[in-house]
């Protein structure tokens, strides 16, 4: 299934829906919406000046046609939602890349995944894994209860309930911050394993880890899971519930 429309150019482009075209190339967006948002006129339909935003801040940096659920389904039209939101999962397979909106996220955040990713794949950040060190693994790939990294995970993308789609169809999919810092949703999730061991080993601490429970690094890592592997209805309805609880 293709989106009914683009956005390219500054217009709303439509997508021709045969199968047997060539599809326009695009990068599909995942962020989480203003709780009180604004809307304004934008060829023809009300869109949040919020979605028209980040379209004039993605142009900047790609000429590829965006898909942007605030302005490419039409908010006042209930056919059209009935018509696109079953091809939500669809729409971010089928895209170029996924962008995911995390404003938290800094250059500071994207050294330290990487730097964490990296140690925890070295021989040594293994051997602690290997022997059973939790706290050690976990200090030596996050550099403990770090700013940055629970500012990111801390985020309220991260409790949206279309997240989990979102983050884990697309092999092409990163976190992006504010100044447009990058990092590939993978190594954040590869990242997040070894935080969920410490999480479970420290269950029952009032705090959490990085300032979230136990059930929320369950579901990052059904998210790694499911970045590799397909998960079914049920499970993936489990992770979500989880992550909120």
């Amino acid at each position: 299934a293709r989106p009914r429309n683009l956005i390219q150019n500054d217009t709303l482009i439509e997508v021709d829906q045969d199968p047997n075209t060539p599809t326009i190339p695009y990068i599909a967006v995942s962020y989480t919406w203003d709780p009180d948002p604004t809307l304004c006129q934008w060829h023809g339909r009300p869109v949040t000046t919020q979605a028209l935003g980040i379209a004039s801040r993605l142009a900047r940096y790609t000429s590829l046609a965006l898909w942007i659920d605030a302005i490419c389904i039409a908010q006042n039209d209930p056919r059209a939602k009935e018509e696109e939101l079953p091809k939500m999962a669809d729409i971010y397979r089928g895209a170029v890349g996924v962008v995911c909106l995390v404003g938290d996220v800094t250059s500071r955040t994207c050294a330290l995944v990487q730097r964490g990713v990296q140690l925890t794949r070295h021989a040594a950040g293994r051997a602690l894994q290997d022997a059973g060190d939790i706290y050690g693994a976990y200090m030596f790939a996050t550099a403990g209860e770090n700013t940055a990294l629970e500012a990111m995970f801390g985020h309220r993308w991260w409790e949206r309930a279309w997240t989990f789609q979102e983050a884990v169809l697309n092999r092409h999919t990163y976190i992006v911050g504010e100044a447009e810092d990058t990092i590939p949703i993978d190594e954040v999730l590869e990242l997040g394993l070894v935080v969920r061991r410490r999480a479970a080993s420290t269950a029952g601490m009032k705090m959490g880890t990085l300032g979230r429970p136990s059930a929320f690094w369950d579901s990052v890592a059904a998210m790694s899971v499911a970045a590799q592997r397909p998960l079914s209805l049920g499970e993936s309805i489990a992770c979500v519930w989880r992550r909120n609880a």
